[in-house]
């Protein structure tokens, strides 16, 4: 637990910043169509380390702050019912290596689900997993005691681990939460954590990604979002442009706008969402409650 609290002030620096009060106004445009009227939450954490008990990660922190950032009211467990649930359900492990003849837990390793649910209307879930490994080499000197498991490398497995494969970046829990808020509170909320500068971009990077994951059909709404949003979060905007169409026109909206208009009809035949996020993505039946 002492190595997570600083966390928890980065995230609320961050509900201090955000885009103009236009896109506030926009916020509720392109909320999912369960999540409308949304004002109240619930935050239910779940996590489990096996035999070590020292250990408490920000997950609730990192919920709250995209919910306050999407205009909806924290509920305490103990006011009562809310209008939206979101349970984290986490399990992780400190990763032990010995350095000469020392053990020290310089990995970790974390996976779990983010449910939402609006009681008796919608529910989805999706899992999150990430590891640090162990380095082969320790070189010392750090003032982080290692030899403590909660000491262990858990923030830094918190937006995705080092296994070596590509998809694992998007497969952590602050990527898999951006996303989620994303779809379900919309675009606007993404936008607002462009700002995310104050807490040193905890929610900005998975905010990019989050964006970025979206494909072009999410290019026209970025470059109008340039009319709005606050020099901080065009930079923002300009690398998840970049990130979409492979140009390098930074934060030059003329060009953005010049290349939306040579690809306008290219854009008009993009879906909404790419086939393997319609799967993951799609509002099925089975998803609903009742």
């Amino acid at each position: 637990m002492f190595v997570m609290r600083y966390v928890g002030i980065f995230l609320v620096m961050a509900l201090t910043v955000s885009c103009q009060s236009s896109q506030i106004n926009k916020q509720h445009a392109d909320r999912n169509q369960f999540y409308q009227d949304v004002k109240t939450a619930k935050v239910i954490v779940q996590e489990s380390y096996g035999a070590h008990k020292g250990i408490s990660l920000p997950f609730k922190n990192y919920v709250e702050t995209w919910l306050r950032m999407a205009n909806v009211v924290i509920v305490d467990d103990a006011a009562g019912s809310a209008d939206c649930i979101i349970r984290i359900v986490a399990d992780g492990k400190p990763l032990k290596a010995t350095y000469g003849s020392r053990g020290l837990f310089t990995g970790a390793r974390l996976s779990g689900t983010i449910q939402i649910e609006r009681p008796s209307l919608h529910k989805d879930e999706v899992p999150f997993s990430s590891v640090i490994n162990p380095p082969r080499s320790f070189p010392g000197g750090d003032t982080v005691d290692y030899e403590r498991p909660e000491h262990a490398p858990f923030l830094r497995a918190l937006p995705g681990g080092n296994t070596g494969t590509d998809k694992t970046a998007f497969d952590g829990f602050t990527f898999r939460l951006a996303a989620l808020m994303g779809q379900y509170f919309g675009r606007s909320v993404l936008l607002i954590a462009l700002d995310d500068y104050a807490s040193k971009g905890l929610l900005r990077e998975s905010a990019i990604e989050a964006l970025a994951a979206q494909g072009l059909a999410a290019a026209p709404y970025l470059i109008d979002a340039f009319l709005y949003c606050s020099p901080e979060a065009e930079k923002g905007l300009g690398e998840t442009l970049e990130k979409i169409t492979g140009e390098k026109y930074g934060t030059d909206v003329k060009r953005w706008t010049e290349w939306l208009g040579q690809h306008q009809q290219e854009l008009q035949t993009v879906p909404g969402k790419d086939k393997k996020s319609d799967k993951n993505n799609d509002y099925r039946a089975d998803r609903m409650i009742g």
